[in-house]
């Protein structure tokens, strides 16, 4: 199996290459579209199939992993009962790509689709797919359908809502001192982000599906008696809907144009600025959505049981897919678990049931 974190654009690409070749052999007319100048990923992936509609059904995956080399995470293993397979990106989405491209082979040897069907196959949707998300706005106007094959939840149910993710970058530029003789003159950066980090903190509110988490903080010399100059964090913020995502970004900002730590000899304040690193809107669950029920009961049909569809915390590219009577369906690709850690795993069988019934929804419709 490929290693392809998202920082890894060449093994990124050769994900991506294998996917396209697979794709054009289906009779797919597939383009490699670089990104901007300055962003640092793969290529994005655009297939295209024409139906004998010209309505169009989007399917989306992606070709990177959260696992970069320094992770220690490689390889892919079975089971000695060869139920289960270990591997980074094996659910997460090496596996969704698998279902995709099998359920496609299933419907398309049938004959000519109903539908115009386009793959599209994000190189970074790990870090936020930068430089992409206007493509994807661009290919949500004219789909009438959008599927994304993340992994199935960890009961296997399918996705039919997302929250909506806004990630802060936020420095703070203080002024040293010797610890000892000057502290009067120093403006400790450390001591204002954690001021800032303890005053948003408390913006999650689970009542509302609002959470605020701190993903990595910095700053300093690593010394004990230099005061810090200079202190960054990462924040990630989530929501469930527009309203909350607008209001949560702007509590956030009052909190952080606020300084409050300043030297004591010239009272001269912290400096702070922030940045939002990249932001999706939440993916909510359009009661008109009527293919819901029946990819359900096409589910249950191939595997039998009771999945059923619910809301996800994670937000992924079908967030940025999504607009208002859009119909959106995700989490469409294997069965397993502990994404995004060295535990990750699938049940080898699911990447067989979930790819028919992909078939069987598409063939249905």
């Amino acid at each position: 199996m490929i290693d392809s974190g998202s920082q890894q654009a060449g093994n990124v690409n050769a994900v991506q290459s294998i996917l396209k070749a697979e794709l054009t052999r289906l009779g797919f007319a597939a383009i490699l579209i670089a990104p901007p100048e300055g962003t640092k990923s793969g290529d994005l992936l655009v297939a295209t199939l024409k139906g004998r509609s010209e309505q169009t059904i989007t399917f989306i995956v992606h070709a990177d992993t959260v696992f970069e080399p320094n992770s220690g995470f490689s390889g892919f293993t079975v089971s000695a009962d060869g139920t289960t397979a270990h591997g980074p990106g094996v659910i997460d989405d090496k596996g969704g790509m698998v279902v995709l491209l099998s359920g496609l082979q299933q419907y398309v040897k049938a004959g000519t689709p109903k539908y115009s069907l386009r793959v599209v196959s994000s190189p970074s949707e790990e870090i936020g797919s930068l430089g992409f998300k206007q493509k994807f706005t661009e290919f949500s106007k004219d789909s009438i359908l959008v599927l994304g094959f993340e992994p199935s939840l960890d009961d296997k149910n399918i996705v039919s809502s997302r929250r909506g993710v806004a990630w802060f970058t936020v420095n703070v530029e203080g002024r040293e001192a010797h610890a000892g003789r000057a502290h009067k003159d120093g403006i400790n950066a450390c001591v204002e982000l954690a001021e800032k980090i303890s005053q948003i903190s408390k913006l999650t509110n689970y009542a509302k599906n609002t959470t605020v988490s701190v993903g990595h903080i910095e700053g300093g010399q690593d010394k004990y008696n230099i005061i810090c100059g200079k202190a960054s964090a990462k924040i990630d913020t989530r929501f469930d809907s527009i309203k909350e995502q607008d209001a949560i970004k702007k509590k956030i900002a009052a909190i952080l144009k606020t300084p409050q730590v300043y030297s004591v000899n010239d009272r001269v304040p912290s400096k702070i600025s922030f940045e939002i690193y990249s932001e999706s809107q939440p993916f909510m669950k359009e009661t008109s959505n009527k293919y819901l029920a029946e990819y359900v009961a096409a589910v249950r049909a191939v595997e039998g049981g009771t999945i059923t569809d619910e809301a996800s915390g994670g937000s992924a590219d079908s967030n940025d897919f999504f607009r208002p009577g859009l119909p959106v369906i995700d989490g469409l690709g294997p069965v397993g678990g502990k994404m995004h850690t060295k535990d990750e795993f699938i049940y080898l069988q699911s990447l067989k049931t979930r790819a028919q019934a992909l078939a069987k929804f598409l063939s249905a419709i």
